[in-house]
């Protein structure tokens, strides 16, 4: 059995932040957004989803907005949906240069270690 929470923040210029909690009785999810993350494109938004259909995001536009009416075109709310998308790439991106540098800073201990034992 799967119990859903949903809740929706609808900021300004036309923005939506959906937040979902899936939980199962008897186990936990990894990853309650799975990758891939996709845009679906609708008459007057961009969705974001994750790989499950799950809605986690979207982006609301005017067809008539230019941008000074506090409205947001079709191109600015395409442009903020690839940036929602992205997430877990950045995410991946992130972990993978923090792991990096906690290599580096071992390396480092090392030679110091063996530069005063020397």
């Amino acid at each position: 059995m799967i119990d859903a929470f949903r809740r929706t923040v609808f900021g300004t210029r036309g923005l939506a932040v959906t937040a979902h909690s899936r939980r199962k009785s008897h186990e936990t999810m990894d990853r309650p957004f799975p990758t891939p993350w996709r845009i679906v494109e609708t008459a007057d938004a961009f969705r974001i989803e994750d790989a499950s259909g799950c809605l986690l995001a979207c982006t609301f536009f005017h067809a008539e907005a230019d941008g000074g009416d506090g409205r947001l075109s079709k191109e600015d709310a395409y442009r903020i949906a690839i940036q929602i998308e992205a997430i877990p790439r950045f995410k991946a991106a992130i972990v993978s240069v923090e792991g990096a540098h906690e290599v580096t800073r071992q390396r480092h201990a090392r030679e110091m270690k063996k530069s005063k034992e020397g």
